[in-house]
């Protein structure tokens, strides 16, 4: 079994834990964007080939031109509390620290966020968890 394959593995118990883990603790979690085909597609206005992964770049929905995603080592979550409020930083951070807890390494959380503010600001990918 490839090294590749090991971690996917590990990656989809990591998930399964997290969905657990975040489900007892009051949030609804539902799958996002998940899996990236790497596949590039003509564009039906320029007829161009561009990856999904060019044209989240290109409209602003990522900054990032390669993606874990692609791997199928990371996925985008859709939260939302049970209890109908909304979700806040506080959640975000606490969902991100479980995250971490478990042993996931990369939560869009962190992106763009200095090492001293890490306990009060959230990075501009917030539902991003990866391996």
């Amino acid at each position: 079994m490839s090294e590749l394959t090991e971690r996917k593995g590990e990656f989809a118990a990591l998930v399964a834990q997290f969905i657990q883990h975040a489900m007892e603790r009051g949030y609804r979690m539902r799958f996002g964007d998940a899996w990236r085909n790497t596949t590039p597609l003509k564009c039906p206005h320029c007829q161009s080939l561009h990856s999904y992964q060019d044209m989240l770049v290109a409209n602003g929905l990522s900054k990032k031109r390669s993606s874990q995603h692609a791997d199928r080592l990371a996925v985008d979550f859709v939260i939302d509390r049970v209890d109908g409020i909304p979700m806040s930083d506080w959640d975000w951070l606490r969902l991100g620290e479980m995250w971490e807890d478990l042993g996931g390494k990369d939560w869009g959380g962190r992106y763009s966020v200095p090492a001293d503010q890490r306990q009060t600001v959230v990075g501009w990918d917030r539902s991003h968890f990866g391996a």
